[in-house]
């Protein structure tokens, strides 16, 4: 059932969305901003997203852009992540970069590092971009890499691959 969300534990930097940077909270508190219709969150290491009735809200730490709402401001309630207010699917985090499905295309922004953005870079994104732009069918995202399957079954995979992440036959 959609509803609400409510976030607990530490504060720092506003990961918990009650407008509250400071006090840790040991019992459930409701995140500013985001209401009823929650359909579902994605936690990164300290910013999360949540989409609600198909748009896009972040709140937390906003270092590399990961709020994608053009700053790098922490935010202690959620804010709306910039162009992604209705039409998403699904949002997913990978520690401080995120991705959301928008009829069928993947829009990323965050940290890029190690080109988890997917943009042929590894600078930091502030906004959500375009990396795919028709024919996904899912997205997945973990520390440092992104995947996403095709709606012909294939996986395209990008970031850090130290590990052999990527799937890819290398390391690089």
């Amino acid at each position: 059932v959609a509803g609400a969300v409510k976030c607990w534990g530490i504060a720092t930097s506003g990961r918990l969305g009650n407008n509250n940077a400071t006090t840790a909270q040991v019992m459930p508190v409701n995140v500013t901003g985001m209401g009823v219709n929650v359909t579902q969150i994605a936690v990164g290491n300290a910013s999360v997203c949540g989409l609600q009735e198909g748009a896009v809200k972040c709140w937390g730490a906003n270092t590399d852009g990961n709020l994608g709402d053009n700053t790098v401001t922490a935010r202690s309630v959620a804010v709306q992540a910039s162009g992604l207010t209705s039409g998403v699917a699904k949002v997913v985090s990978g520690g401080a970069h995120a991705c959301a499905l928008v009829g069928g295309a993947i829009h990323c922004w965050g940290d890029n590092a190690f080109g988890e953005i997917g943009n042929n870079s590894t600078t930091d994104v502030r906004v959500p971009t375009p990396i795919i732009a028709t024919g996904v069918a899912d997205i997945a995202a973990g520390p440092f890499a992104t995947c996403a399957t095709l709606a012909d079954n294939t996986v395209k995979c990008w970031g850090r691959n130290q590990n052999g992440q990527l799937a890819d036959g290398t390391l690089t």
